[in-house]
């Protein structure tokens, strides 16, 4: 392999490692280390499927030598009903998110009146009660850091690791309550039943992956920025592969690599975007 090869192969390199690296310094950086974008959706979707499946994940706050742990009311609240009358017929269901309270125009012109019943509001919450409980038994094993949620019945502490277990088994003493360990949700309505449906779920799947290591935002993204760093490599093998080029492939690769839209696509659109580009570079080469 003469010089001209090895520098050529020097810098393909150092464009994947050096993007990898400048991803990686980015996404563990202090003013990204909570929510960003769509993991408000699709990372609490993914703690929650994996605790539907009885994994258990961990948060470890390295500063307080604290753990993590949500303790959330069990179920769904119900905010209200919705009675439906049609062609005689009549059912009432209850709904547990905010909704608009009127009927809409298209099926008040179909004759199918929407009744929405919602429930006092002002009442206060059997969980303020539970709440006030877990503060007392958080106090006496001296937690750290402490966070009520807002727009669903939810509180989240951080506790020394130490008296963790111990924190654990008294809270599941009470009745009403459901623990999810690791890092604090988004204060979204109906986060901790959410998991996202509408969505494939392989993009929560590889999210999953790194949440296994550690519930903590670096490790959401790690499985990302590993895929990116084997999509540069898939790109500029196929590339060269369809065209013979070495500029070719270094083009498509440089593409691949600065193209911040991939960090933020599931794996599968961004195969498929990186393979198009890869044809069209190695197509006018």
């Amino acid at each position: 392999m003469n010089l001209r090869k090895k520098l050529y192969f020097v810098a393909v390199a150092a464009i994947i490692i050096g993007t990898f690296w400048y991803s990686y310094e980015k996404a563990s950086s202090a003013e990204l280390y909570d929510y960003i974008g769509d993991e408000v959706w699709y990372v609490p979707a993914a703690r929650n499927v994996l605790h539907k499946l009885g994994v258990e994940l961990h948060y470890v706050n390295e500063t307080a030598n604290s753990e993590g742990v949500n303790i959330i009311a069990s179920g769904e609240m119900i905010k209200g009903y919705v009675k439906v009358s049609a062609l005689g017929l009549e059912f009432t269901r209850p709904y547990t998110r905010n909704v608009n309270l009127q009927t809409p125009a298209i099926l008040s012109k179909l004759g199918i009146r929407v009744e929405f019943i919602p429930i006092n509001q002002t009442q206060p919450s059997d969980f303020d009660e539970i709440k006030y409980k877990i503060e007392i038994i958080a106090k006496k094993y001296n937690y750290t850091y402490y966070k009520p949620y807002h727009n669903f019945d939810g509180v989240y502490y951080e506790i020394p690791r130490e008296n963790l277990e111990k924190f654990v088994e008294e809270v599941k003493i009470l009745e009403g309550v459901e623990i999810v360990k690791g890092f604090r949700y988004p204060d979204k309505e109906n986060i901790q039943n959410y998991l996202n449906t509408e969505h494939p779920f392989l993009a929560k799947d590889i999210i999953m992956l790194g949440m296994l290591i550690e519930d903590k935002p670096i490790f959401w993204r790690l499985p990302g920025l590993i895929e990116h760093a084997i999509i540069n490599v898939l790109v500029f093998l196929a590339t060269y592969k369809i065209s013979k080029s070495y500029l070719a492939a270094f083009i498509a690769l440089v593409f691949s690599a600065f193209d911040p839209s991939c960090m933020q696509r599931p794996l599968l659109r961004c195969l498929i975007y990186t393979w198009h580009s890869s044809r069209q570079f190695s197509c006018t080469s």
